[in-house]
């Protein structure tokens, strides 16, 4: 015998009650603080829909985290640390949408400005601290404990520690020559950005070959020069010498030397820039280091004024060892008023 099952649909279930929208509107509110603690308690449509630690998003203001709920009428909301948000701290927000919005992740900035206001840069020691307020948003939230910064106008600090979201403790790192020095007072504004441990110091290159002499000093067609030596004559005997080098040993030497006085001030038959000039010529011989002269020729005489009749200095070549002393000696006939002289020297050599 077959047996036969016939099955009958049942009639469809009433339809459910609507679900609760996740979403509402708020009559303002001001901005809180983006600290993670500061609250604010709007007034909402309703919040059934909403749950502690849940973010909400605000058009006009951002991302807000519930973190009490008090009735259906109202919300009390935190400004987390880490968010970039559409308006600052202690804007004011009008009526408008609130919605659910998943959790913000942090922001990943690796830069940011030292706050108001300011710090002062500790003693270069790796020991001494100093607290350094930081810009929110990040704040000090992408940093961390052990890690190199490089602050613009101030250099390379380490952290220590990271007491709350807008602040950084940090020592002035030794082994650091670029950092400014201590005690410079570092301005709010600058830029704060990761930086690397700077690495030890590199050994010293071996030294370069020494390079080719370069070619001596010369005067006219090759002559070395001497001088000026500079000096003043007032009184009868006062004289102004310049030292000439013959110190080769079995050389001779070939020496044209000048001398220029000037009147500097005017006074009796002298007049202002008044000048008077002479030059001399010397054969000198070295021989095993004893200066011998054999020959000298001194020229005429020329200036301006007076001070070719009445100045009569005397120039002369003596020897003082290895040098030969070229000098000009007065004889006072300028009374009170000094002659500024001048002598400078060429010398050729032969070996």
């Amino acid at each position: 015998m077959t047996v036969q099952h016939v099955f009958t649909s049942g009639r469809q279930g009433n339809t459910g009650a609507t679900g609760a929208a996740a979403f509402t509107t708020t009559l303002g509110f001001t901005m809180p603080a983006q600290d993670g603690a500061t609250t604010v308690n709007p007034i909402v449509g309703s919040s059934a829909w909403m749950a502690v630690g849940q973010f909400l998003f605000v058009p006009t203001a951002g991302w807000l985290k519930v973190t009490v709920l008090p009735d259906i009428g109202h919300v009390t909301l935190v400004n987390p640390i880490g968010i970039v948000q559409i308006a600052a701290p202690g804007t004011v927000i009008g009526a408008v949408a609130v919605s659910a919005a998943g959790a913000v992740g942090p922001v990943a900035t690796a830069f940011t400005t030292v706050a108001s206001p300011g710090f002062t840069m500790p003693t270069q020691d790796g020991a001494t601290t100093v607290s350094v307020p930081l810009t929110s948003p990040p704040g000090s939230t992408w940093l961390a404990v052990g890690s190199t910064i490089f602050i613009a106008t101030a250099g390379y600090l380490k952290i220590t520690a990271l007491p709350d979201g807008t602040h950084a403790t940090v020592v002035n790192p030794t082994g650091y020559p670029g950092n400014v020095v201590s005690g410079t007072v570092i301005a709010s504004g600058v830029g704060v950005q990761a930086a690397g441990i700077q690495g030890a110091g590199g050994t010293n290159g071996t030294n370069g070959a020494t390079g080719v002499a370069g070619p001596t000093g010369a005067g006219p067609c090759g002559s070395v020069g001497f001088g000026p030596a500079t000096g003043a004559l007032a009184v009868a005997g006062d004289a102004v010498s310049l030292v000439v080098a013959c110190a080769t040993s079995d050389r001779d030497y070939f020496i044209e030397a000048r001398c220029f006085a000037r009147m500097t001030v005017q006074g009796g038959v002298f007049f202002l820039n008044d000048y008077w000039t002479q030059s001399a010529k010397f054969a000198v011989r070295n021989d095993a280091g004893v200066l011998t002269i054999d020959n000298s020729q001194f020229n005429a005489q020329m200036g301006s004024g007076q001070m070719t009749v009445s100045i009569q200095m005397a120039m002369q070549a003596t020897i003082s060892g290895t040098n030969v002393l070229i000098s000009a000696i007065g004889n006072g006939n300028n009374g009170a008023t000094p002659v500024n002289v001048k002598i400078v020297a060429d010398v050729w050599s032969l070996t």
